[in-house]
């Protein structure tokens, strides 16, 4: 009984891992092909539409069969299912950069096209991002003057291309449009309601020790703070977008922009709060007293609101709020070293603590079987911080998955953002934008293994062990 249950906790990890995975690869393949129809505006191609609708079904029917495997499946089909997944998603996204390459070529045609005629086209990417182009150009191109280079980005000051920056006129704007604004506002409302519900209804049904549960709620005090400054950041952007007049008009004042400062240098406080929880179960599993757990637990929370502080003003300090902006970006022309050293540092956090909490787990669980306990407080420990430590890896594994997203995107746009073509700058500006989705999956995940009751009550783990003392 006891290996059919080490068996299964095994598998359920592995399934975790996967989920997260697959769930992830398919959204990112998504995000592609919709990038790739809405690039092409006025011309875009049936078959690429007719992708996405694809794409939207064959994910709702993979998480439907991940749930109904989470519910009793057998893992062994998941896994040969997953595989199966992995080589046609690998296939399509194959296809995905062929059709990506033929668009930036069709797209550079056109462009130089209408150069010759004396004038520039205008990209309308419609349903997610519109940028407003003008009808004369300099250095080259024409003899108007008007023009200066934009420096407002989408999301974190990359660069479109040398050429197309060009194109922008000081009253051309580059403005979110509604249905991007409106998919984050209900993502992070939904995550605000998540949160409080999880942490009313159901942290009181969970084993972990107090100073987990801590660490915890303080998480959850981040994602809120994190999703409410998202909230307010595009209301704004979508408020000043439809009272404005003329085009001109179209952007927002750069006191708005304080609250994406905020959700910028909010973001490095889950890894810190997840290297905090990780560090209090290595305690506990070395079996460290409460004191020293309470210190480490007081520690990880007092850094996780001093370094950001700290980190902000670094960053932020010679930065302006003065005046208006088309568009509030968290990477600044001022604080984009500060930023990418922080990226660098929050990514190595993120892989030592996924490292570490396989290894704490792996440790208990060897522990725990190769130990037998008569003194049922101790036994009760270790299957409690066994358990902790199960239940918080897939939010760690989530967390370090997200953030590798968005560091590879944003190294990928830092080092090609020369030739990088509209379409791919848009692509890379939506991929980057991962946070969200962690702040709305790490409550939804809690919440549904708490609902599944893959924790244990305390009840249940003093049996458990009196059982292992009959054998």
């Amino acid at each position: 009984m006891k290996l059919n249950d080490d068996a299964r906790n095994q598998s359920y990890f592995g399934f975790s891992i996967a989920m997260l995975i697959q769930m992830l690869l398919t959204l990112i393949i998504l995000i592609i092909v919709s990038t790739l129809y809405l690039s092409q505006s006025d011309n875009a191609n049936d078959h690429l539409l007719l992708e996405i609708i694809i794409y939207i079904f064959y994910f709702f029917f993979h998480c439907m069969r991940i749930i109904h495997s989470f519910m009793g499946g057998k893992h062994l089909y998941v896994y040969l299912y997953g595989f199966v997944y992995a080589l046609i998603s690998i296939v399509l996204l194959a296809f995905a950069l062929f059709k990506t390459s033929e668009i930036r070529v069709s797209f550079a045609e056109e462009k130089r096209r209408k150069i010759e005629e004396g004038r520039v086209p205008t990209l309308r990417l419609s349903g997610v991002f519109s940028i407003n182009a003008p009808s004369r150009v300099q250095n080259g191109y024409g003899s108007d003057t008007s023009y200066v280079t934009a420096r407002e980005s989408i999301y974190h000051q990359i660069s479109i291309s040398n050429e197309f920056i060009r194109l922008l006129l000081r009253c051309g704007t580059i403005r979110p449009g509604s249905t991007a604004n409106s998919s984050v506002i209900l993502t992070s409302t939904v995550s605000i309601i998540l949160v409080f519900y999880s942490a009313r209804h159901c942290m009181r049904r969970t084993i972990f020790e107090n100073v987990t549960k801590e660490l915890i709620i303080f998480l959850y005090f981040f994602i809120v703070i994190y999703s409410i400054c998202l909230i307010l950041t595009q209301l704004s952007q979508l408020v000043y977008r439809y009272i404005a007049r003329e085009k001109c008009d179209a952007q927002v004042p750069k006191t708005w922009c304080i609250f994406r400062y905020i959700l910028t240098v909010v973001a490095c406080s889950f890894a810190i709060l997840h290297s905090g929880i990780t560090a209090q179960h290595g305690l506990s599993a070395f079996s460290f007293g409460k004191r020293a757990q309470m210190i480490v637990s007081r520690v990880a929370i007092i850094l996780s609101f001093v370094y950001p502080a700290i980190y902000g003003v670094m960053a932020y300090y010679k930065d302006s709020l003065a005046g208006r902006t088309a568009y509030c970006s968290g990477f600044t022309a001022n604080s984009e070293g500060v930023l990418m050293f922080n990226v660098y540092l929050v990514l190595v956090m993120d892989v030592l603590n996924a490292l570490a909490s396989l290894l704490l787990w792996k440790y208990n669980t060897d522990r725990l079987r190769a130990e037998q306990s008569y003194d049922l407080s101790i036994s009760f420990h270790r299957r409690q911080n066994l358990y902790a430590m199960r239940q918080f890896m897939p939010i760690a594994t989530l967390h370090a998955i997200v953030y590798l997203v968005f560091f590879v995107t944003v190294y990928f746009g830092q080092h090609i953002k020369s030739t990088m073509s509209p379409g791919w700058y848009l692509f890379t500006s939506a991929v980057a934008n991962v946070i969200p989705h962690y702040c709305f999956l790490c409550p939804l995940i809690l919440l549904f293994l708490i609902r599944r009751d893959r924790f244990e009550r305390t009840s249940h783990i003093y049996f458990g062990a009196l059982k292992d003392q009959w054998k």
